[in-house]
C-alpha cells in the first residue's frame, strides 16, 4: 500500500506540474494506477506460488487515494501561500 501511495502522490504531482487542475489530475491519477494495480494483480496470476486477488487491488487503491489527497493538501497549502506572499509584496 505504501508503494501505491508513492505511485499516487508522484503520478498527481507530474500532472499538476503540466498545469492540469487539480480535480482532473487527481481523476487521472486514480484511474490510472488503479488499472496499472489491476494489471500488477493480473500479472501475479502468471507467476508459479502467486496469486493475484482484487482485495490485493482494494488495498492498493487506498494507498493510492491516500498519495493523492495528501500531496495535493500540501500542493493546495502551497499554492495558497505562495499566492497570499506574492499579493501581498505586489500590495507594498
Amino acid at each position: 500500500m505504501l508503494i501505491y501511495c508513492a505511485l499516487g502522490g508522484l503520478l498527481f504531482l507530474t500532472l499538476v506540474s503540466f498545469n492540469i487542475n487539480v480535480l482532473l489530475s487527481s481523476v487521472i491519477t486514480l484511474v490510472s494506477a488503479f488499472i496499472y494495480a489491476l494489471s500488477d494483480e493480473w500479472h501475479q496470476t502468471f507467476v508459479e506460488g502467486r496469486t493475484g486477488s482484487m482485495s490485493d487491488v482494494a488495498k492498493d487503491t487506498v494507498g493510492i487515494i491516500c498519495g493523492i489527497a495528501i500531496c495535493a493538501l500540501v500542493y493546495m497549502a502551497l499554492t495558497y501561500i505562495t499566492h497570499k506572499k506574492l499579493k501581498s509584496v505586489s500590495e507594498q
